[in-house]
């Protein structure tokens, strides 16, 4: 699956028992067609003018739904997408978001029920439900990543990547502090840790049960470096915890920060290990085994 941010387009590419990329199918988001949708080239930095595909993620349930979700952030909807055997695109159903928010990257929960969806213009993250008996997403709420009365340096701050805790319970979303919604990094931002008070944040995000609102900021950790691009969480074995691994794409390295979702009940706290490694500009951190 691959998201085409500057054309708006979706792409499926089926593949054969090697594994080789055969056939690449490719469509526009629903959002190009729509004459009911209004884009306004001055607004949000000029990125809500056509549609624009941020994220394009499986359905953990694909094998039996063959669905997937998409964000359109100029169209400001979040997408179900069924992608046939032969990797054809059909849409399923469309989810408005509150005006402003920009949907950039969204997150599975573990039980498939919701979906939580970061939004780059609004610093906010979106709880949607997972209808699949009526074939359609349900917006319940929003809530701001950012503490209240915060003052971003630079050009303010903007959404990166989102990931669920190992419980489904609290969203990690990144936040690239002093890069406003232009994209452009400001000009005196300087590679390093909490240099000039642009050091990355992570918003930890407590989400409540089915069916329920906004879910609410219960922390704001820094990640040691500029611009947390990319992150992913690497599940516990035996006595070692799960890990939240962060790549700071403008400070050149990634590190890592036990999560414990157990020494107190129904909350979470994430402490650096210690372990960082210089790696340059790291924009996409993935977890396997092997």
């Amino acid at each position: 699956l691959c998201a085409n941010y500057s054309s708006g387009h979706l792409t499926t590419f089926t593949t054969d028992d090697t594994g080789a990329l055969v056939k690449a199918n490719t469509v526009p988001l629903p959002g190009s067609d729509d004459p009911s949708q209004n884009f306004d080239p001055d607004a949000f930095a000029g990125r809500q003018e056509a549609p624009h595909a941020h994220c394009f993620v499986p359905d953990t349930q694909a094998e039996s739904t063959g669905w997937a979700f998409a964000c359109d952030l100029g169209s400001n909807e979040v997408v179900i997408v069924e992608v046939s055997e032969s990797g054809e695109i059909s849409f399923v159903d469309r989810c408005k978001l509150p005006a402003g928010t920009g949907p950039r990257h969204l997150a599975l929960t573990p039980d498939g029920r919701r979906l939580v969806v970061g939004g780059e213009l609004g610093n906010n993250l979106c709880v949607l439900d997972i209808d699949r008996d009526e074939r359609r997403l349900v917006f319940r709420g929003s809530g701001s990543l950012v503490p209240d009365g915060y003052g971003a340096p630079g050009t303010g701050t903007t959404v990166s990547h989102v990931e669920l805790s190992p419980s489904g319970k609290f969203a990690f979303v990144g936040n690239r502090i002093g890069v406003g919604i232009g994209g452009d990094l400001p000009a005196d931002m300087i590679s390093g840790p909490g240099e000039v008070g642009m050091e990355g944040r992570i918003s930890v995000m407590k989400l409540g049960e089915i069916g329920a609102d906004n879910p609410e900021l219960v922390a704001f950790e820094p990640t040691g470096g500029q611009v947390p691009r990319s992150f992913c969480v690497a599940p516990g074995h035996g006595d070692c915890k799960p890990l939240l691994i962060v790549g700071n794409q403008e400070s050149d390295n990634v590190r890592s920060y036990w999560i414990d979702e157990e020494s107190v009940p129904g909350e979470l706290s994430l402490t650096f290990t210690g372990a960082e490694l210089a790696l340059p500009s790291p924009a996409c951190l993935v977890y396997t085994e092997y």
